[in-house]
This record gives structure tokens, C-alpha cells and sequence, in this order.
């Protein structure tokens, strides 16, 4: 009898150590992916460790098409880093997992690994969704995006100094976020010119999806997606991330990793949709 309880009990934490040692190495590969193909840019950060920009412009060259080069896949990946605004205004990094209060003031920080289509979508405790990217006030609802090149949501620039960051109200919620990752344009949801023209002539802007189009983009929330969580938090937002998100560059090699990151597993697949939960009590 002993020794079957000895057997059982090996043979029990074999299993749970392989499946450990499956789970590392997934993480590890997944974060490995997305980052290597971040490109090599030398020279951006200066002797003296005080981060700096190049002389050397390092803005990739981005010609406008009507649809981004699908020649080459790869699969698809979006980090994101979740900043909180700090008593003396900095940016600090916060993990997705905590809870948030009243006044709490957030902004995303979000890396795609490919050239394509970026929305992001709101709504509170399950409630009518909002699109709020692209915005039709910035860039004239522009939301084509670069591989490797960090956006904010909410902007920093935002004309309007009170929509620079999230602020979280009095009252407790449960806010989700989607972000939509495509290699080509959402249908039946305007961006650009057609957004402004529906911003200009409706009240109702932001724009709201109709439940039809919103079913669509929930279902195809990427449960199978690998992710890769690291616990790194309060760390202030860096010279380099924001001399990107400024001059739209992309993040080199060297450059601080996102906290979270979701890939597909397969490069077949066109679109991710990255849920995040955010608890507000």
C-alpha cells in the first residue's frame, strides 16, 4: 500500500511539474515571439543611461495603401500596459489585475506586431459598447497602425485637456475593453473621413455599434489566444515609450516590453480581440 501512495504521489507531481514546465515555456515563447520582431535600433538610448533620441531618424517608412502587406504573414499579437496618473502627473504602470477607485485616472499604451487596423471598444458592466478608437477629433479618425509602434488610448494630446485620461467615477463598475486587431477594415464600421462625416452630422458620437455588428466582434474574442503576463508595475512611463507614441516610431528590441501580451496561434487567423476586465469599486 505504501509504496502504491509513493507511486501515485511521483507520478501526480510529474504531471504537475511538466505541465508547470509547458506553461513557462509557452509563456516564454510567446513573449520571445512577439518581441523579436521588434527592430534592432542602435544607438537610442545614450552612454550616460538618460534615454534620448537618436540623431539618427529611426521613423519606419510607411507608405499609405488601402490595405497593409499581407505577403509575409505573421501571426498576429497586440501588448498593451496599463498606466495610472500619479500624484506629480507621471505615467506609471499599474498590473490590469488590481482594483481601481474613485479618481483612479488610466491610459492604455498599445503595441501591435503588424501593420493593420487597430478599434478599441468599451462598454460598462456588459452594457451598450462605444468605440473609442479611432476618434474622429484626432488625426481625422486615422486608424491604420504601424507594427511595433505604441498608441495611447486615451490620447495625451487630446485637445481637450479632461479626455486625456480615464477617470474612473463614483460609482462601482466593471469596465471591458476589446481591442480589435485586423489586417483588414472592420466592416460596417467607419474610420477616417467617413467617421468625421458621421461624428458631424449625428449626436451621437462616439460612435455605438449595433447590437448585429457588436455579436460579431464578440464572438470572435480570442479565447485560444496564448498570453504572457509579467508583474512589473510602478515603473514611470519611459522617455523612449513617449518620444514614440510623439513621433510615431517603432519600439526597438531594447525598449521596455509590454506588461501583457496576447498572440493567435495560428497566422492564418486576421483578427485578435484582446479582452480586458478592469474592476472599479
Amino acid at each position: 500500500m505504501k509504496k502504491q501512495v509513493v507511486l501515485f504521489l511521483f507520478l501526480f507531481f510529474s504531471v504537475v511539474l511538466v505541465k508547470a514546465q509547458i506553461q513557462e515555456n509557452d509563456e516564454v515563447g510567446t513573449r520571445g515571439t512577439f518581441l523579436s520582431t521588434r527592430p534592432i535600433i542602435e544607438n537610442n538610448i545614450s552612454s550616460n543611461s538618460k534615454e534620448k533620441t537618436s540623431t539618427k531618424s529611426t521613423k519606419p517608412v510607411h507608405k499609405k495603401t488601402s490595405k497593409p502587406n499581407t505577403a509575409n504573414k505573421v501571426t498576429l499579437g497586440i501588448g498593451y500596459t496599463i498606466y495610472v496618473k500619479s500624484t506629480n502627473e507621471e505615467a506609471v504602470r499599474v498590473s490590469p489585475t488590481q482594483d481601481f477607485h474613485s479618481g483612479d485616472a488610466i491610459r492604455l499604451v498599445i503595441e501591435p506586431n503588424i501593420d493593420g487596423y487597430l478599434y478599441v471598444f468599451h462598454t460598462e458592466n456588459n452594457g451598450q459598447p462605444t468605440m473609442i478608437f479611432p476618434d474622429a477629433r484626432l488625426k481625422r479618425g486615422d486608424n491604420e497602425v504601424q507594427a511595433h509602434v505604441p498608441y495611447e488610448v486615451p490620447a495625451s494630446d487630446d485637445p481637450e485637456p479632461s479626455l486625456r485620461w480615464f477617470v474612473f467615477d463614483q460609482k462601482s463598475a466593471t469596465e471591458n475593453l476589446y481591442l480589435v486587431l485586423s489586417r483588414e477594415p472592420l466592416k460596417d464600421i467607419p474610420t477616417n473621413e467617413e467617421l468625421v462625416r458621421y461624428c458631424e452630422s449625428s449626436k451621437d458620437c462616439p460612435l455605438k455599434p449595433n447590437e448585429r455588428i457588436w455579436q460579431q466582434i464578440k464572438t470572435k474574442v480570442s479565447i485560444t489566444a496564448k498570453v504572457s503576463r509579467t508583474s512589473d508595475q510602478g515603473q514611470s512611463q519611459s522617455t523612449l515609450e513617449k518620444q514614440s507614441i510623439k513621433e510615431s516610431l517603432a519600439l526597438g528590441k531594447k525598449a521596455s516590453a509590454p506588461t501583457v501580451i496576447y498572440m493567435n496561434n495560428s497566422k492564418e487567423i486576421d483578427q485578435l480581440i484582446t479582452p480586458i476586465s478592469l474592476t472599479h469599486k
